[in-house]
């Protein structure tokens, strides 16, 4: 069973809402492109410069990050450009 866009939605933003209030990191962790697309209208609907996204994947037997920042994600989002 998975969870609904709505819900998704409300996750992120309680995610956000939650670091903030409490000064801390929330790591996440998804293959889903929902919770992505999710997690970045969390983020603007949010309004601040919070949220960050990063992908880890393998290249030449090391663990390479790359990062995804708001503005990257609503690009992604709304042009469906894979991040995950």
């Amino acid at each position: 069973m998975g969870f609904t866009t709505r819900f998704r939605k409300a996750c992120g933003r309680s995610f956000l809402e939650v670091s903030r209030r409490l000064d801390i990191q929330v790591f996440a962790t998804t293959h889903s492109w929902d919770c992505v697309v999710a997690f970045q209208a969390a983020c603007a609907a949010y309004g601040a410069a919070e949220g960050l996204l990063t992908r880890l994947e393998r290249r030449d037997g090391s663990v390479v990050a790359t990062q995804f920042n708001e503005s990257d994600l609503e690009v992604a989002a709304r042009e469906q450009i894979e991040v995950r």
